[in-house]
């Protein structure tokens, strides 16, 4: 059973799944399975080639050989264009997209093309075309049949029928679209042509004349099977109420080999993420902005009115974030990535096709915790210093401080992200509005968290506490979060911002200046005595990698004095520090007989390549 497209349904306001969680103010809105259904959030305008299957997941649209794929092209973002004598100024090109048999696009006397562009790209293997049953003499005398998978899509944006059938003409200097030539029937004596061929990947048809003779379509039919190539589903903007402090989205997906889902979110304080504008020639940006007439909060419904004086649609960046980066989809779990608190919330999937035509991936569910109200209004933070020297250790002061309003709880515990395993005993001088404070540290993660003696929850209160870290990437962020560790609420993240006058950096952010560098800190033993006495029995090799982001190849050799390998190991690293050991055995397990070896450690990343050496006696 082929499920009904989501661009077909008619959806209401916003709906807000909510109910309490496990912890005091602790609520979650769920979409999919065991939550709202997918149809009432998504927000049409911006969804596409997307359905709903019959169990309630969301899919890419998934087509038989019996759907005409050529009907409601506009519907998903594609349209349909032609050129020919009398072709697009009667309006008759409409009548070969209709799926009425009775009406026609008429070419009359004159060579022309017909175009469309599906939208997006299906699994095709069949085009058919042909004449109305009352005009059977006005069959295609000779054709070219073109198509495109549709993966560099022109830029058609804002371009009438008329222009676009200029721009579309096969071997022309104008055209956008580089076809592929699947069919050329010179001489063609078929009423109805029907063509088949191997199932490929097609979003752009052209049908090509060769003749001058008058010709028409009643319908130019597409056929396909399989899942759409790609796909994009945009939930409406969700009202969660009030502000409210974001805990962990979740997800549960299903992915057939190949297939791809990228997730992003973003967050504001209005209703409506845009700003719209009208044409008026006047000032220097030649448009004014449009407002909200009718009082439901945004302007949509009066810049939709516009027609020839539509102007810019933008992003309302004072109030609303830019859509996140991707979450981890195989984690299946993260910390909401856009900032809060606030309000409004919405989230953008995007389907990617996978390894065959049947390969699909389906969201079943999407969930986020939210917690409200908001322990603070706003929670800023700093850290200095800002520059650093690569991978040594270096004292950090941090300060944060917050704005506090009727109903706020306050907090008192701090979360930051650190890039190691922070030493509890490192964490000192902390202090709550300028006073010593009372704390305990835990730092078992990549994560310092800070618990404190008492609540904050007035503005005076500034919060500021040094530790030590290393620092391997430049551009390192020490984001974080505050939470209350008496109840199972959410933390509410910590911007960047001025927080206190002692630390003045207004930045969380940690750099140098320094290129080329990769490897710094290392250590490399210089004696090994292996006798088996538990002391100096093998050597540890230890250095730290700077400045890669992912994984790069760290390789240790050591050679002997003549410059032959005697043992090595590689082996994919990120940025932070690693050690090695080496046994003072060679690479089939033999102990090294006693002597001077040189060690080698040596990095390659994109970035490019860096390496340290060192000398190791072995000696019994």
């Amino acid at each position: 059973m082929v499920a009904a497209s989501l661009l077909g349904a008619v959806l209401g306001g916003t709906v807000l799944v909510a109910g309490p969680g496990e912890g005091v103010g602790l609520e979650r809105w769920t979409a999919g399975e065991g939550g709202v259904a997918w149809e009432a959030v998504a927000e049409v305008q911006t969804s596409a080639n997307v359905e709903v299957t019959p169990r309630g997941w969301l899919q890419p649209e998934h087509v038989d050989s019996t759907q005409n794929l050529s009907i409601g092209v506009y519907d998903r973002g594609g349209w349909y264009t032609g050129a020919g004598g009398n072709l697009i100024w009667s309006g008759t090109i409409n009548g070969a997209f209709d799926g009425d048999p009775k009406t026609a696009a008429i070419l009359n006397a004159s060579r022309g093309r017909i175009t469309v562009d599906l939208g997006a790209a299906y699994p095709v293997d069949r085009v058919r075309f042909y004449p109305r049953d009352t005009f059977p003499l006005r069959f295609i005398r000779g054709f070219q049949l073109y198509v495109n998978d549709g993966r560099m899509p022109p830029d058609v944006s804002g371009m009438d029928m008329w222009t676009l059938a200029n721009v579309t003409v096969q071997g022309t200097a104008t055209c956008l679209i580089d076809w592929k030539l699947l069919y050329e029937r010179r001489e063609n004596l078929a009423t109805e042509v029907d063509l088949t061929f191997p199932r490929q990947r097609v979003r752009y048809v052209q049908v090509t004349d060769l003749e001058t003779a008058t010709w028409e379509f009643a319908e130019l039919e597409v056929y396909g099977n399989g899942y759409v190539g790609q796909a994009t589903f945009v939930t409406k903007v969700l009202d969660l109420g009030e502000p409210a402090d974001f805990g962990d989205l979740a997800w549960e997906v299903e992915m057939d080999p190949g297939t791809d889902l990228v997730l992003r979110s973003r967050s504001g304080s209005t209703s409506d993420p845009f700003l719209y504008y009208r044409l008026t020639g006047i000032g220097p940006s030649g448009q004014t902005r449009v407002v909200d007439a009718n009082g439901n909060g945004t302007a949509w419904d009066e810049y939709d009115k516009l027609r020839d004086d539509r102007g810019a649609m933008t992003l309302d960046t004072e109030h609303w974030s830019s859509w996140s980066s991707p979450y981890t989809v195989a984690a299946g779990t993260a910390p909401m990535a856009s900032p809060g608190p606030r309000r409004y919330v919405q989230f953008q999937v995007e389907f990617g096709a996978g390894n065959t035509f049947e390969d699909g991936v389906r969201l079943h569910s999407l969930s986020l915790d939210y917690s409200r109200p908001p322990l603070a209004e706003q929670v800023v933070g700093e850290i200095a210093p800002t520059t650093v020297s690569p991978g040594e250790v270096t004292t950090f002061t941090y300060a944060l401080a917050a704005r506090f309003g009727a109903g706020h709880r306050g907090f008192n515990a701090i979360a930051i992200s650190t890039p190691v395993v922070i030493d509890p005993a490192s964490v000192r001088d902390v202090k709550v509005g300028g006073v010593p404070a009372a704390f305990t540290v835990s730092a078992q993660t990549e994560e310092l968290v800070l618990h404190l003696s008492r609540r904050v929850g007035r503005p005076e209160e500034v919060v500021t506490f040094s530790f030590d870290c290393p620092v391997f990437v430049p551009g390192t962020r020490f984001t974080g979060g505050v939470f209350d560790d008496k109840a199972q609420g959410v933390r509410q993240q910590i911007v960047s911002g001025d927080a206190s006058t002692e630390v003045g950096t207004s930045e969380l952010a940690v750099g140098w200046s320094l290129t080329g560098l990769l490897l710094a800190d290392a250590v490399i033993p210089k004696v090994v005595t292996p006798n088996g006495d538990g002391a100096n029995d093998a050597a540890t090799v230890s250095v730290s990698v700077l400045q890669v982001l992912g994984a790069a190849s760290v390789a240790v050799r050591i050679y002997d004095l003549a410059g032959q390998l005697v043992w090595e190991t590689i082996a994919p690293h990120g940025s932070g520090p690693i050690s090695v050991v080496w046994g003072a055995v060679d690479r089939g397990g033999g102990t090294v007989p006693p002597g001077v070896y040189v060690c080698r450690v040596s990095v390659e990343a994109a970035a490019g390549q860096d390496t340290r050496t060192g000398v190791i006696r072995v000696a019994y």
